[in-house]
């Protein structure tokens, strides 16, 4: 990520976006990998009680994964239904 900040300043915009685009993704995918390892580790050593806590958890990372871009869009429509009642707000006022 910090390669993609100097890239940034110095270069090109979108190369050093997209290698901090990269590290974040990178960083984001070893804690996926890791609780999926560690799920696979306790079922191994049957311990019952951690391994599905584990795929649990692996499940509320990916599900948040796959579903953040559609929050983002909903926020940004209500975003501007504000924009759009303060608006109507102002013209009511004056």
């Amino acid at each position: 990520m910090l390669a993609g900040l100097l890239i940034g300043l110095f270069v090109q915009a979108s190369l050093g976006e997209h290698l901090e685009r990269a590290g974040v993704s990178l960083m984001l995918g070893t804690s996926v990998v890791r609780v999926g390892v560690a799920g696979i580790f306790f079922l191994r050593e049957r311990d019952w009680n951690y391994g599905p806590i584990s795929f649990g958890v692996l499940t509320i990372l990916l599900l948040s994964a796959l579903f953040r871009n559609r929050r983002a869009l909903k926020f940004e429509k209500l975003d501007t239904v504000l924009i759009g009642i303060r608006a109507a707000l102002r013209k009511c006022a004056a």
